[in-house]
């Protein structure tokens, strides 16, 4: 068990570095700054609705599962390039993608950086339980580390909406009409985030998201 919470504080690390979060913790005290439901726009409450239903939609879910139905709810936007760190993690993760992501990496985004997130969680996991049965040994394990994957133990799927509700509370809405974004600076789970999200077809997704420590939260704007 002690070694399972290592191997997951060592995996939530590197997401943290990955998602571009320092190491602050989440101050309940600034739950004094959220906005109530009530007091949102319509619109806003839609954007509001949607971030915390594609959370309980996709935590609900087997990470196989997640894997593809992703597309559902990111978008790649051109827009919102990943950031180096990002293309080189997704680089890493392109052979056990094989080709269910798109090769040039011009054309990367939020849904690419999601897709390879959850192959690694499912590969991280896997390699958890074979070692945990006696089916790998360190030559192994250590082979998979150098490919970037890391036993790691992960959460139930979720069991009610209300787990992911409970994640979020919103702080600031920006809306650019001329591109058709709406930006959201949030709560979610024990950090910070912006996500912007965009429109097609009366549909939306997820186009961007980043987490922040508290103290470096940015002022709402468009675009990174």
């Amino acid at each position: 068990m002690l070694g399972r919470k290592i191997s997951f504080l060592l995996f939530f690390a590197v997401t943290l570095s990955l998602l571009g979060v320092g190491a602050a913790a989440w101050n309940k005290s600034q739950e004094a700054n959220s906005i109530p439901l009530s007091n949102l726009t319509a619109e806003q409450r839609s954007v509001a609705q949607y971030l915390i239903e594609a959370e309980w939609q996709l935590g609900r879910l087997s990470l196989e599962e997640r894997l593809y139905r992703l597309s559902e709810f990111y978008i790649n936007d051109p827009r919102f390039p990943l950031s180096p760190e990002q293309k080189r993690f997704v680089q890493q993760m392109l052979p056990l993608l094989g080709d269910t992501v798109e090769p040039v990496s011009e054309r990367w985004g939020q849904l690419t950086f999601e897709q390879a997130w959850t192959k690694r969680l499912i590969e991280g996991y896997s390699l958890l339980q074979r070692m945990e049965a006696g089916q790998v040994n360190s030559q192994e394990v250590a082979r998979m580390r150098q490919k970037g994957i890391e036993p790691i133990e992960t959460r139930p799927p979720y069991q009610s909406r209300k787990e992911a509700e409970e994640l979020f509370d919103f702080y600031a809405f920006e809306k650019n009409t001329r591109e058709g974004i709406v930006c959201v600076l949030h709560r979610f789970g024990d950090a910070k985030a912006k996500s912007c999200l965009v429109e097609q077809g009366g549909h939306w997704y997820i186009a961007y998201r980043k987490v922040f420590p508290w103290a470096s939260l940015p002022p709402t704007e468009s675009q990174k």
